[in-house]
Order: structure tokens, then C-alpha cells, then sequence
């Protein structure tokens, strides 16, 4: 959804429907016109079309401005998610033990099936989408039967994101993501990460990234709890 004013954008807010759980993304406001609750009115908007949609739990990563909106119309802090940036550098000491490879269409119901058990939002839409992509490219660890892990890598304008990224060991996971910096050493890159996932966090900085901003993933009803020791890396502050 947008704001005009004067034939002009001057305020954007994007959605997705994840079964009963909604996101809200890119709320953005023309910075000479803050101030005068157009980030509430652009909110309001998307969460009534949530609600329409079936949504009855709303989230957000919320960046340090507009923390106190969000907090104001009901959301709370669930957890915070670091942003890293730079270009990596691969030590030989960090080296994957387990070799990802080209994600294979047979491979799709094993994807969304290992994303939704450690996620708990049914997201397939979303990632049916994003593997079909062109520009876009998965990387999976294991057999269609038995899919270990998933990292997907999306060109940007500016760097290369990196996520999401789902794994059910720690082994998968740095495979995943030691491998994704590999190919990709010397390239501007961001990856989403949550704080708490001290692997992931570890993983980017030995290769150099550094946190650029910090985000706080915030809930309006019930919290989904996800499982932090899976995500190795999100989708991006407006897909979640």
C-alpha cells in the first residue's frame, strides 16, 4: 500500500499472508513528511487487510525509529536480529565440512517441510516463489527424501542477500553458510541474523561481515517461538 500527497508517493507499508500469521514490511515515510501519522495510517491499512485475509498474529522487524510506533499500536519485542554486512573473506580455518548443492525442483516438498518445523509459519508461497526466481539462487544440503538444510541468495542493488537459511544441525548450517561466502568472497553481501544465534553470528563475523543495523523482531498477538537454532539467516526485514 502507498500514501500520496501531491500526485507523489510519499509512503509505502508491504504485507504477506503466511497462513494465520501476517507480516508487515518496508514502512516507509518520506522523511520531510514524518510526523504527521502517516506511518500509523499506512499500518492501520495493512493490518486491516491482514486481518481480512485470515491473519490473527501479526510480526515485523522493527528498525530503532520505528520501534516506538509499532510498540504504541500493541506490538512487543520478541527477539532482535542483527543485520551483517561486507565482504567476506574465508579463512582456511573455516572451511564446510559438507558440500551444498543447486537446489532440484524434487527438492521443494522437502524445503517447506524443513522450514515450516522450525519456523512454525507455512511460508510456502513465499519460498515456491523465491526458488523460481530467476537471479535468485538455493543452495540445499541432503536428498529430496531427507533435505537437511536450504540457503537461498537474492541480488540486490546493493549487496547480495543472503537468507533465508533454515538447518537442522550446526554442521548443515555452517556448510550453508561458509559456502555461500565462499563463492562470493570479495562481493558486497548482507545476511540477517538472529542475535541469539551465536553459530551464525560467529560464522559472520570470522569472515569479516560486521553489523550494520540491528532490528527488533516484534509480535502483535501470540508469539510463533520459533526455533532460533534453525535459522541461520532471514529473509529480510520485508519478507520475515
Amino acid at each position: 500500500f502507498v500514501a500520496e500527497a501531491d500526485q507523489s508517493v510519499i509512503g509505502t507499508v508491504t504485507t504477506c499472508v503466511f497462513g494465520c500469521v501476517g507480516w508487515i514490511g518496508m514502512l516507509l515515510v518520506n522523511e520531510s513528511r514524518r510526523g504527521r501519522g502517516i506511518g500509523r495510517r499506512l499500518m492501520e491499512r495493512a493490518m486491516c487487510f491482514l486481518r481480512s485475509a485470515g491473519a490473527t498474529r501479526m510480526r515485523l522487524d522493527a528498525t530503532e525509529a520505528g520501534h516506538p510506533l509499532h510498540e504504541k499500536m500493541g506490538f512487543r519485542t520478541h527477539y532482535k536480529v542483527v543485520r551483517f554486512a561486507g565482504k567476506p573473506l574465508v579463512p582456511d580455518s573455516l572451511q564446510a565440512k559438507v558440500l551444498p548443492r543447486a537446489f532440484r525442483a524434487a527438492d521443494l516438498p522437502g524445503l517447506l517441510s524443513l522450514d515450516r518445523t522450525y519456523t512454525f509459519v507455512n511460508r510456502a508461497r513465499l519460498l515456491a516463489r523465491l526458488v523460481e526466481e530467476s537471479g535468485i539462487a538455493t543452495r540445499v544440503v541432503g536428498e529430496p527424501n531427507n533435505l537437511k538444510g536450504y540457503l537461498v541468495e537474492r541480488a540486490g542493488s546493493q549487496a547480495l542477500q543472503v537468507g533465508p537459511a533454515i538447518a537442522g544441525s550446526n554442521r548443515v548450517g555452517r556448510a550453508l553458510l561458509v559456502e555461500s561466502f565462499q563463492r562470493h568472497m570479495g562481493q558486497p553481501v548482507y545476511v540477517d541474523i538472529p542475535a541469539d544465534h551465536h553459530e551464525a553470528v560467529d560464522i559472520a563475523r570470522r569472515v569479516g561481515l560486521v553489523p550494520q543495523r540491528e532490528f527488533s523482531r516484534m509480535c502483535l498477538g501470540q508469539p510463533c517461538h520459533e526455533r532460533i537454532d534453525g535459522l541461520w539467516a532471514g529473509s529480510g526485514p520485508e519478507k520475515g
